[in-house]
């Protein structure tokens, strides 16, 4: 079975304290960074703030 490890940087004008809800629901949430890494692997980190796509 291979493991997926991953993480994400995301940005919005609502703090997080206010919920996480309201946070992904402000007009201006966008996920910045997705890195990720298989099997213990090389980590990839695709910036999605800059255009790349997954």
């Amino acid at each position: 079975m291979k493991k997926i490890s991953i993480d994400i940087e995301t940005y919005s004008e609502t703090p997080i304290s206010a919920g996480v809800y309201k946070y992904v629901e402000d007009p201006h949430f966008e996920i910045l960074l997705f890195g990720y890494s298989v099997d213990d692997g090389d980590v990839i980190v695709v910036d999605l703030a800059s255009g790349e796509t997954i």
